[in-house]
């Protein structure tokens, strides 16, 4: 398992999973007492406990911090 670690206090110890599922990628959050979100251009959605998609542009939004997110393939080709 690769983790990130984002030092703050409105972000869990364990605050999401971005896994694979049937060949797109997904991410949820694990600890519902601190909220996420991600933002797709200029539309943004909560993270849930089930798991929402994520795309190369996608932002997701922990505590004070945006994660650009950026897919790759096993060559090293973004998605």
């Amino acid at each position: 398992m690769n983790k990130i670690v984002l030092p703050a206090t409105n972000v869990a110890q364990q605050q999401c999973d971005v896994f694979l599922h049937h060949e797109y990628v997904y991410v949820k959050n694990l600890n519902l007492n601190f909220p996420m979100a991600l933002r797709r251009k200029k539309q943004q959605a909560p993270v849930g406990e089930k798991g929402i998609r994520i795309v190369t542009g996608d932002v997701m939004l922990i505590g004070p911090y945006q994660v650009q997110v950026t897919l790759m393939d096993y060559e090293g080709n973004i998605v």
